[in-house]
């Protein structure tokens, strides 16, 4: 459930940075920052060759093939975009694993079978194993 919610806060800082961005950025703090990296309204020309989009995407080459340069490195918006995303995903898994662990516990079934486990583990203990050692070392 923490992990959850670090995800989801995680995601909502990003969501709100990207809102700062789009609707207030020239009276924000990131209007003081590198205003090419910022600035959504140039800030979008970044994934582009010089910034011109006749020019092609920016690529980079890896074991001899291209490969656009994901728009996540190239703007503060996108890399903002794909880290909400990736929160919200998170979040949404380690929700669900936390809801599954939480059923098992409580689960009728588990509890049942937890039960058996501690009355056969409790007889063998103490009435199997231990007689045989008890009576072995009595004398």
């Amino acid at each position: 459930m923490i992990l959850s919610l670090i995800n989801i806060s995680i995601a909502a800082r990003s969501n709100a940075v990207m809102d700062i961005l789009t609707h207030h950025y020239f009276t924000s703090i990131f209007s003081e920052k590198n205003s090419k990296y910022w600035n959504p309204i140039i800030s979008w020309k970044n994934k582009y060759v010089n910034g011109n989009v006749k020019e092609g995407r920016k690529q980079i080459k890896i074991l001899g093939k291209y490969f656009n340069i994901h728009v996540a490195f190239t703007d503060g918006w996108h890399k903002h975009k794909s880290i909400m995303i990736s929160n919200m995903c998170m979040a949404l898994f380690s929700f669900t694993i936390d809801i599954m662990v939480w059923k098992q516990f409580v689960n009728v079934n588990s509890i049942l079978l937890g039960l058996i486990y501690f009355i056969i583990s409790g007889l063998l203990w103490n009435k199997v194993f231990m007689y045989y050692y008890t009576k072995k070392f009595r004398k």
